[in-house]
């Protein structure tokens, strides 16, 4: 299939997330339950979800389960409309260099704007198989697809289909910097044969590895644009050589929110072992098994009217 038959085919199995926090791609992988795959930080610390199809139409819904060592998530649609076209899972072991893919989802345009047309992307596979950590706020993936279909922020979630129209991977994110200088046309899925392993899993409402909150290295903060006041305090802070997992989302009623971890604090260490990235607190995590209790420590950096900025805490979360 070429990438305008894809498009045709299966621009229907594409639906737009939309969160009180953001906004993502996901894909439709039963059309008769309405259910949907997409990343977990898509959904992560979300409130509100909606889903919005190809036909205009907007529908509420939840989420499932999470993986978010694995960046992945089940989300179901409270209503599933008639219009609901499913996708064919392929196998992402089969790809080879240069074989063409195609990219479909609703990337941010135009500041906080948002396109009301799916988008379609095409490219070839650069590397069938990776494993890496691209980004500080995301995990180690273990199975990575590199090609250079473009993916945009808001296309995280969506599908990349091989040239059989058959779905092979999971778009996340794209590498833009590298050692201070400008990268171009490296776009990371993840595999769909590692999602598969996930995927049932997280449809009958079981969450791995998850504690409810997600985060990325703190010395690459943005702190002007992270406080609306006290940045200078923060900056001080930062200039002190602190380095840790500056947590950006906490999913309320979760084990971080159960034992008050606040959006903006910073993590230290899990279970003794320094976490400065959200990579390095997935593998702590993945060490422990369900039920198990995990050991936090960090540091306030906003005040909370008992604590103070610079404030150490120490936290128990079991593990879901």
């Amino acid at each position: 299939m070429s990438p305008k038959d894809i498009a045709l085919a299966y621009t229907p199995s594409v639906v737009h997330l939309f969160t009180d926090t953001g906004s993502g791609t996901g894909f439709v992988i039963d059309a008769a339950a309405g259910l949907v795959v997409t990343n977990a930080h898509v959904v992560s610390g979300a409130g509100v979800l909606k889903a919005g199809l190809s036909s205009g139409e907007q529908v509420s819904a939840k989420t499932l389960g999470t993986a978010p060592c694995e960046d992945l998530a089940v989300v179901q649609l409270n209503e599933v409309p008639e219009t609901l076209v499913e996708v064919t899972l392929g196998d992402s072991e089969e790809l080879v260099s240069q074989d063409t893919v195609t990219a479909i989802g609703y990337p941010t345009a135009f500041g906080d704007s948002q396109t009301q047309d799916a988008v379609t992307t095409s490219g070839a596979v650069q590397s069938p198989n990776l494993s890496a950590a691209p980004d500080s706020s995301l995990p180690n993936y273990s199975s990575l697809i590199q090609h250079d279909a473009t993916i945009n922020p808001g296309n995280s979630g969506g599908p990349l289909f091989n040239d059989k129209g058959q779905v092979v991977g999971i778009n996340t994110l794209g590498n833009t910097l590298a050692n201070g200088r400008i990268v171009q046309g490296q776009y990371y899925s993840i595999s769909v044969d590692r999602a598969e392993q996930f995927i049932d899993r997280l449809t009958a409402g079981e969450s791995i590895s998850d504690i409810g909150l997600t985060g990325f290295a703190f010395s690459e903060a943005d702190i002007s644009g992270v406080y609306s006041d006290g940045s200078q305090v923060q900056q001080e802070i930062l200039d002190k050589g602190y380095d840790g997992l500056f947590v950006d989302s906490v999913t309320s009623g979760s084990p971080a929110d159960d034992a008050s971890i606040f959006v903006n604090d910073l993590i230290l260490s899990a279970n003794g072992v320094e976490t400065n990235s959200f990579a390095e607190l997935c593998d702590v995590l993945a060490s422990a098994s369900s039920g198990e209790t995990v050991n936090l420590r960090g540091m306030y950096l906003q005040d909370t009217g008992t604590k103070r900025v610079g404030d150490l805490w120490e936290a128990e979360v079991e593990l879901q």
